[in-house]
């Protein structure tokens, strides 16, 4: 659906938070993240990102899917989602629900300092 009907904000909202309630579980982030619903939530925030409903569904679903999962960490990655995760942030500063989905997703992503010490997005 969300492939299908790419331009309705409406139907990327609904099945962003239904991937992320399907994500809850080890498995069902497993199932989800196979099932290539990473590049279609990527699709979403791209296509809509001035809809800060979207951006917090699709925000938290990437959350979900990254928690303790390596694979869908690294297929987030190489999405290209952390820099939009980062745009969401700063086009809905307002918006404190993005703030959150996004700064829960940033945390899934260990990053290095200049220094070279492991460390953590935010």
């Amino acid at each position: 659906a969300m492939q299908r009907h790419e331009g309705n904000a409406g139907v990327q909202l609904t099945a962003c938070a239904a991937l992320g309630e399907l994500s809850a579980s080890d498995d069902g982030k497993i199932s989800v993240g196979k099932a290539g619903a990473i590049p279609v939530i990527v699709s979403a925030m791209r296509r809509h990102s001035r809809s800060a409903s979207v951006q917090q569904q699709a925000c938290g679903a990437l959350r979900k899917l990254t928690a303790n999962n390596e694979g869908n960490k690294r297929a987030v990655g190489k999405a290209g989602a952390i820099a939009l995760i980062i745009s969401a942030m700063q086009r809905h500063r307002g918006s404190s629900g993005v703030q959150h989905e996004a700064h829960g997703a940033l945390r899934e992503f260990p990053v290095f300092n200049n220094a070279g010490s492991l460390g953590y997005y935010m």
